[in-house]
C-alpha cells in the first residue's frame, strides 16, 4: 500500500522515483522505470481492487453466504453399538 501511495501522488516523476527508490532498494532500478511509465494505469487498478472489496466487506457478511445447514458428525464407540443391540 505504501507503494500504492506514493504512485497515487501528485509530486514529480523525480520525487516519486526518489521515494519508490526508497522502498525498493537499489537493485530496482528498472522497477522503477516500469512503474512510474504505467503508473497511471496501476493506480486506477488497484484502485477499482479496492473499491471491489470494499464493496464485498459492506455487503453482506460471510454469516450470510454459508449454508444454513451444518454437518453433523456422531462418534460411536464399539461398546455403545453393543448396547444399542442388547444381549
Amino acid at each position: 500500500m505504501a507503494l500504492y501511495h506514493v504512485l497515487d501522488s501528485e509530486r514529480s516523476g523525480d520525487e516519486i522515483a526518489a521515494e519508490v527508490f526508497d522502498l525498493v532498494g537499489d537493485g530496482g532500478f528498472v522497477l522503477i522505470q516500469e512503474l512510474l511509465k504505467d503508473r497511471k494505469e496501476l493506480v486506477e487498478l488497484v484502485h477499482k481492487a479496492i473499491s471491489i472489496l470494499k464493496s464485498e466487506k459492506a455487503g453482506p457478511g460471510p454469516q450470510s453466504r454459508m449454508p444454513s445447514y451444518g454437518t453433523q458428525v456422531i462418534v460411536t464407540s464399539a461398546l455403545d453399538k453393543k448396547m444399542v443391540k442388547g444381549p
